[in-house]
């Protein structure tokens, strides 16, 4: 045993004592008096259990089966047992009548004493020796009654929560004695064997080694027995330590205890091999002798102190203390040295063989010799084919494979079946033909019982155990070369980079290390036979698969899972196909009727058997991962796969495709045609199988070009829909311009057709190069035309030619019309007079007809003469409009108009005297229920007033005055009986009306009863009751107004349907639009109103009350409809993300309801789209859209928890939309498309990610292309709020390292080189930080920067060489922002040169913004404010110019933040107030967000933008911050002081707004405000105490148009910006005002762009030439 020393046995008592469980979850070392640990260990994954939730009362609150002891009695009690509750009764009785401590006493175990040693071993009072091992290292766990899961238990309640298990464990009291108190159990860390226990005495706990603790369910003796045996254990233990101290103490002798023969022969015996031989002086052979005599050495003094001791044990007192191994009993020598045998007889041991082997018969012999040569031809076969039998080099499709198998296995099975059984019962026959009765093996025995008590019997037994013992051994071989040529087969390392690269190796076999002696020298030999052996290793795949496209869906002609199953069953036909092989008995043994043919037992069932079925399966199994993995790279031409060539180009055709996107979509597909045939491999290996990609990879490709070929018919279609639609104008124009013009009308105006030709077919000329622009990409393409589209071409670019020949023709043939169409006119006008002079006369004497008899005739005539004198007019019209058109003066035709007016009163008189008449026989005759009393007014009216001029026209003719006088008196006699007939026919008269008049009346008026005529007024004198009448009239018009708008109303609600409209899922509609229904319902209720407000609608109470709650009912349905819509179809996408529904899915069953509901409404409304009915008549419908607006509230109200818990967890998505976020969160699943289309939305200049193969972001792009790669690669873990915040960190870091290269490189590389490696970002800060180190040198070193000043100027104009070359654009925004800082930095220079800055403490330098690399970090200092940099990514962004404006808002920016104070920048528009606070966020690299305030904000949203801020350390910019409502600002006052003082204080988790954030000191608030502009608000006082105010004034346009122009290489900068500068003056102060004109900044970055950009396509040009173009482009257009 090894010795130990004194001094480490004290070290190792301290370790037990004091050194905590090696529980990563403990704390606490197991003491009786040591503290509660700070976490105690776990039980089943759950933290250790607290104090019990009641007061122990003597054992009334512990578990029910807290004392139950271990009994081996069934639950269910037998008949005539006792019951297991008896026996638990009567065992828990025995316990509590034994004492722990009684038992341990009569061991001699007693802890109230020291001696003993227990928890804390002590020095015993008496002398001797302590003990130093703690106990529980010698403690037994097979005295265990229970395990521990089964002790706690025993400490759980019916419900299943743990409370505790009573127990008693040793503990220390007062004076360090040792006593058993009661305590209980909480928990119990099994990998350290301890317990976690709770005293009852003062409730404190503390972790004990169970050896000291005894559960009071657990056997007292048997618990002291094994303590009893952990203590003589140690004691034992002890004593062999202690002894081999002693003698490990005792000097060793010293001189030489080998003389030179034994070390020598010892040498010789230690290296006594060939290779230790060679190898000798290597070997350490001294050291080795040193060791041996060393060794023998201590066995002398062991031998020595062994003499001792027994010599003295027994008589001196201190040998009787030592406590030593008792001393080992000799042992007896054997009597005798060999050992006796008894006598035996070999002659009956042979007579008793020959009597029972069969073997001594010739025959027999010679039998069993057939049977083994027939056993070993079968054991020559295999049941399966393997190479070489089959070619392993030539893939095979499964089905083939198990074919062949199959034949094989049923081939070798009948052979065995057949013929083996036949060979073998030919081959005993034939042995055993010649045997006879007395033989010992007799083949034709007639008795079976003799039979079955012979040796033939045993010769067949043999014979099936041969048998079995060959088909086992057939079986199991195949078995295991099948196994092992699949596990081969399947034995590659397959990694799958992409579809058209995997990587295949098949691991090296291993080879035993051949030995040094073994080694042929001839190395070339060894090397050629290793390469041999390569080349026979190598395979090639087993299987070959084809790779197929089936709906969409990639698969393989073979599913993967079924290559396991078919290998599985090939494996298992192996074995069923040789179970059926009968024994041989029954046919050698044929004179015997047997009732079954017995079979020879099988392998199946046997463990190898299913081992190696699994090794097969686990082969395949691996075999077939690579195969999934490479089918999974397909996807990326998934989108091709899955498209339907149809419904694509039917879509693409309705898209309103341009020329050059149809190009670029025929392009695109035949470029991902020749990316299928470059990226998909014929074939490719994938380690056991070959996949056949020729025919997927040919259909794609077909179907690449087809695509290409469809959008090239859709051009081609377009090209001909373009062509017939020309050549269709073309024809039309043509054909107009060849119309003969049939008048000179239509000659003139066929003129001025021929004249807008041009411009009407300037158009179509232009649709003619477009129309060629479809044929040149068709051409391009080789896209073969059909004659018909080759022909239309060509006849559409030769129709403007043809049709300016058409145009000269028609021109000529106008002017030949031109003078018939003259001269026929010139014949019409003479015919025209003579008719004029006609008329005349006839009108003349019209004065004659005065025979009032003849009115009809009369009538019929001046009507014949009429249209005779309007024919005439038009015709003199004409005339004169021709004349105007033939260019002659225009003929006076007043004779015409003279006869017109004559004849005028003549044609009123007549007409209207044969009309009154037909009048008034129609009125006096008809029935009276059939006359309209608005028409007869009007007749009488208008009658009256053309007889009423007649009178006065007709004075001087007395014959035709009196027939007007005649007809006048009659309509004046009847006139008075017009309101009395007006009244009488309201519409509105119903019988009670009638009822009503016939009483007021005193006798009956009734249409159709005494109203039958109008003679029947005049009958009944009712024109003397007028007043009467009017009265009741007049109620009757109102009634029928009220009922006339209530049925109209209700018409027009018949009328009138939603249109609901279907959304984009089958099933699902939405209403489109609700303005006219809602406008119409409007009216209707305003109208309704109206109505219940009139005197006169007693009668219409009812009607009208329930149509206005129908429109009430309906006005609330469509409220809540437009609510619910609203919010569904904002919703609806939101949860159609699996993400969502998964991460809210209360509010996702919400949403599901209303789904439903939404569905079920709105597919009624589809079907029954009238809104009356709808409304009134659908069930439930307000209540459904009242239950389904709650439910959205309450969707709403989750969602936006939820979308705030992830605010809280990415502070950046504050600055965000709800939408946004949503659409962000609704991807979380494709990480590409966050970092590809999101992320410049969180992080402003980082355009992109990029992705590698292993789904790892590694560099983050610019929007200029710009890329740096990642300090550390990053994969998107857990969720998306998680791997964002990793890539903010990770993008801190980064900047944070690039950085630091930057500086450390810098000095290594010129100026040009140095610009064009780095990133932008870096390329600034870099350079600030050496003009500081600079700058600080010549201060420090020469006391001022003058001799700095030349090496400033050389720097920039370093620069400027650069930026003048043609550079990338990326780096021409890179080095315009360097030039623009440092222009600055050469500015500061010179001026603090002649200040006469001598000192780096003088406040000129300390005063600017100063950069410093400082404990491996990058800080920023300006006076006594002093800023870790923030590590933001900029991208390639330009940068402010800097001027002395800037630099004071930098100091007072600066100075504010240091006192975490917001800033206040106030002055005119366009002064810069923003961009400065931006570029000084740019200059810390911070994240500035710009808010544009309004006066809706409220503190709501602000505190959400202040919560984002303050969590992401951002700094935010509040434009125009007094528009908002002073209200608001009180509030935001509060917010803004609040976060303040968490910087202020350093107490940075606050609770703000409700939700408990982490304040981030660096973050800061700026406002910027337009004083004096209308609608602006006075900040409160309270507010602007929390901003520092800064002034900003017109900037210095000169001097940012010269480090603009400067930055954009224009070595003559200062003076070009003076005349820019003097030439937007005079142009503000001599134009005149127009709105929009504008002079100011904007304009003059306008101008400064431009010039940059002609500077660059123009370096050779003037300056001068440059800038006043630039000045021109820009501003002369305005």
């Amino acid at each position: 045993m090894t010795s130990i020393t004194h001094g480490e046995l004290r070290a190792l008592r301290r370790s037990q004592v004091s050194t905590p469980p090696s529980n990563a979850n403990s704390t606490s070392s197991p003491r009786i008096n040591g503290t509660q640990p700070a976490s105690s260990p776990k039980r089943n994954g759950r933290s250790a259990p607290a104090s019990p939730k009641h007061q122990h009362q003597n054992g009334i609150d512990q578990p029910p089966r807290a004392m139950e002891p271990k009994v081996f009695v069934p639950y269910k009690t037998q008949r005539g047992k006792v019951s297991r509750q008896v026996e638990l009764d009567r065992v828990r009785r025995d316990y509590d009548q034994i004492s722990l401590e009684a038992e341990l006493n009569q061991t001699g175990i007693d802890y109230s004493t020291t001696e003993v040693g227990g928890v804390i071993p002590s020095m015993p009072k008496g002398g001797g020796y302590a003990s130093y091992l703690p106990l529980e290292a010698f403690d037994d766990t097979s005295f265990e009654e229970r395990s521990r899961d089964d002790w706690l238990a025993l400490g759980q309640e019916p419900n299943g929560e743990f409370k505790y298990v009573p127990a008693i464990a040793l503990r220390n009291d007062e004076v360090a004695h040792q006593k058993w108190q009661p305590c209980r159990v909480l928990d119990w860390n099994q990998q350290d064997h301890i317990v976690f226990v709770q005293w009852e005495e003062n409730k404190k706990k503390v972790w004990l080694s169970r050896i000291h603790v005894m559960f009071k369910a657990e056997n007292p003796k048997l618990f002291a027995q094994r303590v009893a045996a952990a203590h003589q254990l140690r004691k034992s233990t002890e004593a062999v330590l202690r002894y081999n101290l002693y003698v490990d103490s005792m000097p060793i002798q010293e001189g030489d205890y080998f003389d030179e023969y034994r070390t020598e022969r010892i040498r010789d015996l230690s290296i006594n091999t060939r290779q230790l031989l060679d190898n000798e002086e290597m070997l350490d052979i001294p050291t080795m002798i040193s060791e041996i005599t060393t060794d023998y050495a201590r066995t002398m003094n062991k031998i020595v102190f062994d003499q001792s001791i027994a010599e003295q044990r027994n008589h001196h007192e201190v040998f009787a203390k030592l406590n030593l191994p008792p001393e080992k009993p000799q042992q007896v020598a054997p009597e005798f040295g060999q050992i006796q045998i008894p006598p035996h007889s070999f002659v009956n041991v042979c007579n008793h063989f020959d009597s029972a082997t069969y073997l001594g018969q010739e025959e027999v012999n010679y039998a069993l010799q057939k049977v083994r040569d027939e056993c070993n031809e079968v054991l020559n076969t295999r049941i399966f084919v393997l190479p070489p039998t089959i070619n392993p080099s030539l893939p095979m499709a499964l089905d083939d494979f198990e074919e062949i198998q199959y034949n094989a296995i049923n081939q070798l099975a009948m052979s065995l079946r057949e013929q083996w059984s036949t060979d073998l019962k030919n081959g005993i026959h034939d042995a055993l033909q010649d045997t006879h009765e007395g033989c010992d093996v007799y083949l034709h025995e007639k008795s079976k019982e003799v039979y079955e008590k012979s040796k033939m019997k045993r010769l067949m037994i043999t014979v099936r155990c041969m048998m079995e013992d060959t088909l086992y051994s057939l079986v199991t071989s195949s078995l295991q070369q099948y196994v092992e040529f699949l596990e081969d087969m399947c034995n590659f390392q397959v990694v799958v980079h992409n579809l058209s690269r995997v990587e295949v190796v098949e691991p090296a076999p291993e080879k035993p290390a051949k030995p040094e002696s073994e080694k042929d020298d001839d190395g070339e030999e060894e090397e050629e036979e290793e390469e041999e052996q390569e080349k026979k290793r190598q395979k090639s795949a087993l299987f070959k698969v084809q790779l197929l496209e089936d709906g969409g869906v990639f698969k393989y002609s073979t599913a993967p899972e079924n290559f396991i199953t078919g290998i599985t069953s090939i494996f298992d036909k192996g074995i069923t196909a040789h179970q059926a092989i009968p024994q041989l008995e029954p046919q050698v043994m044929d004179q015997f009727f047997f009732n079954v043919i017995p079979m020879i037992d099988s392998v199946d069932n046997l463990p190898m058997v299913d081992e190696w079925r699994s090794r097969v399966e686990q082969a395949m199994g691996k075999a077939i991962v690579p195969l999934q993995e490479y089918i999974a790279t397909f996807e990326v031409f998934g989108e091709l796969v899955k498209m339907n060539v149809e419904e694509y180009i039917k879509e693409y055709e309705g898209s309103g495709a341009t020329i050059k996107s149809m190009e670029a979509e025929i392009e695109k597909h035949l470029k991902m045609r020749d990316e299928v045939l470059d990226r998909i491999p014929k074939t490719t290996g994938v380690g056991t199988f070959v996949v056949d990609c020729m025919e997927f990879r040919k259909k794609l490709a077909d179907k690449c070009t087809l695509l290409a070929h469809k959008v090239m018919e859709l051009m081609a279609k377009g090209a001909r829909e373009k062509a017939n639609e020309i050549s269709e104008a073309f024809t039309k124009i043509s054909a107009k311009a060849k119309m003969p013009p049939p008048d000179i009308e239509s000659l003139v105006a066929k003129k001025e057709y021929l004249k807008t030709i041009p411009d009407e077919t300037y158009d179509l000329n232009q649709g003619i190069g477009n129309m060629q622009q479809y044929f040149t990409v068709l051409e391009k393409f080789q896209f073969s035309l059909t004659d018909d589209d080759f022909d239309k071409k060509w006849k559409c670019v030769g129709w403007p030619r043809k049709l300016e020949e058409t145009i000269d023709h028609e021109e000529e043939l106008l002017e030949k019309d031109r003078e018939r169409f003259h001269e026929n006119m010139v014949a019409d006008q003479e015919n025209f007079s003579k008719e004029v002079d006609r008329l005349s006369k006839l009108v003349a004497g019209y004065y004659k007809r005065t025979d009032i008899k003849k009115v009809v005739d009369i009538a019929a005539d001046v009507k014949h003469i009429n249209q005779q004198l309007l024919d005439c007019r038009e015709k003199a019209t004409l005339f004169n409009q021709r004349e105007i058109l033939f260019e002659k003066e225009k003929s006076d035709y007043f004779q015409l108009s003279a006869v017109i007016k004559d004849f005028e009163p003549y044609y009123s008189l007549w007409t209207t005297a044969n009309d009154w008449l037909n009048w008034y026989h129609s009125w006096m005759n008809d029935p009276f229920t059939n006359l309209d009393p608005e028409q007869m007014e009007k007749d009488v009216n208008q009658a009256w007033k053309t007889m009423y001029k007649s009178v006065r026209t007709f004075k001087d003719k007395p014959a035709i005055l009196k027939i007007a006088e005649d007809i006048k008196a009659q309509i004046d006699e009847f006139k008075p009986i017009m309101p009395t007939v007006k009244y009488l026919r309201n519409q509105g008269m119903r019988d009670r009306h009638w009822n009503q008049l016939s009483k007021e009346l005193g006798f009956e008026v009734r249409p159709g009863v005494t109203l039958v005529t109008m003679q029947d007024v005049y009958g009944l004198e009712l024109s003397l009751h007028q007043d009467v009448i009017l009265k009741v009239s007049e109620v009757a018009g109102k009634e029928h107004g009220i009922e006339k708008n209530l049925a109209q109303m209700k018409d027009e609600w018949k009328e009138m349907q939603f249109e609901i409209q279907p959304y984009k899922y089958d099933g699902v509609y939405i209403m489109k639009g609700a303005d006219e229904v809602q406008q119409l319902l409007d009216d209707h209720q305003t109208l309704t109103q109206g109505l219940q407000f009139s005197p006169f609608k007693k009668i219409f109470d009812t009607e009208i009350d329930e149509w206005d709650g129908h429109l009430r009912l309906m006005n609330k349905i469509l409220e809540e409809w437009l609510n619910v819509q609203k919010n569904w179809l904002y919703l609806e996408p939101i949860f159609q993300s699996e993400d969502i529904m998964r991460q809210l899915p209360s509010e996702a069953k919400r949403f599901a309801t209303v789904n439903r509901i939404w569905k079920s409404l709105l597919s009624a409304a589809h079907e029954n789209p009238f809104c009356y009915p709808y409304m009134t008549q659908t069930e439930n419908c307000l209540e459904q859209f009242t239950e389904a607006n709650q439910l959205l509230e309450k969707v709403q109200k989750g969602l936006n928890d939820y979308l705030e818990n992830k605010r809280s967890s990415f502070a950046r998505f504050y600055f965000l939309s709800d939408d946004e976020l949503l659409q962000i969160l609704s991807q979380a699943k494709e990480p590409i498309k966050i970092v590809g289309h999101h992320i410049r939305k969180l992080i402003e200049g980082i355009d992109h990610i990029d992705i590698n193969e292993d789904g790892e972001f590694v560099n983050m792009v610019s929007g200029m292309g710009e890329d740096i790669p990642l300090k550390e690669k990053l994969l998107p873990r857990k969720n998306v709020e998680n791997w964002l915040g990793d890539i903010e960190t990770m993008m801190r870091r980064t900047i944070r390292e690039q950085i630091e290269i930057g500086i450390k490189e810098c000095p290594n590389y010129s100026r040009r080189d140095f610009v064009m490696k780095f990133p932008g970002q870096i390329i600034v800060v870099a350079s600030q930080t050496f003009w500081t180190q600079s700058c600080e040198k010549a201060l420090v070193e020469q006391g001022s920067l003058k001799p700095y000043v030349p090496e400033v100027n050389k720097l920039l104009f370093e620069v400027i060489d650069v930026v003048r070359g043609q550079v990338p654009k990326r780096v021409r925004v890179n080095l315009s922002s360097l030039i623009t800082i440092e222009v600055h930095a050469r500015d500061l220079v010179e001026q603090l040169a002649e200040s006469g800055c001598s000192s780096t403490s003088e406040f000129d330098w300390v005063g600017q913004m100063r950069y410093y690399w400082t404990n491996d970090d990058m800080y920023v200092r300006q006076v006594e404010a002093e800023f870790l940099y923030g590590g933001e990514y900029l991208g390639n962004s330009g940068r402010l110019v800097v001027t002395p404006l800037t630099d004071r808002i930098y100091l007072t920016l600066t100075g504010a933040m240091q006192m975490f104070l917001g800033s206040a920048p106030a002055g005119p528009a366009g002064t810069g107030k923003t961009e400065t606070v931006k570029d000084l966020a740019k200059s810390l690299a911070k994240q500035c967000v710009v808010f544009n305030c309004q006066e809706g904000m409220d503190f709501k949203s602000m505190g959400k933008m202040f919560k984002g801020l303050a969590s992401a350390g951002a700094w935010a910019c509040f434009d125009e911050f007094n528009r908002i409502d002073v209200e608001v600002l009180s509030v935001v006052a509060q917010q803004v002081s609040m976060l303040q003082e968490a910087c202020k204080s350093k107490q940075y988790r606050i609770n703000f707004e409700g939700t408990e954030i982490v304040v981030d000191p660096t973050h800061s608030e700026f406002i910027t405000m337009n004083p004096g502009y209308a609608g602006r608000t006075e900040l409160p006082d309270n507010l602007k105490a929390l901003f520092r105010p800064v002034a900003c004034m017109v900037p210095d346009y000169a001097m940012i148009g010269e480090i603009r122009l400067f930055s954009f290489g224009y070595a003559n900068s200062r003076q070009l910006a003076k005349k820019m500068v003097a030439t937007f003056r005079l142009s503000s102060e001599q134009l005149s005002s127009q709105d929009h004109y504008d002079f100011g900044m904007r304009a003059v970055n306008t101008v400064i762009s431009a010039a940059g950009l002609m500077k660059r396509d123009f370096p050779e040009e003037s300056e001068d030439v440059l800038l006043l173009r630039a000045l021109r482009d820009s501003n002369v257009p305005k």
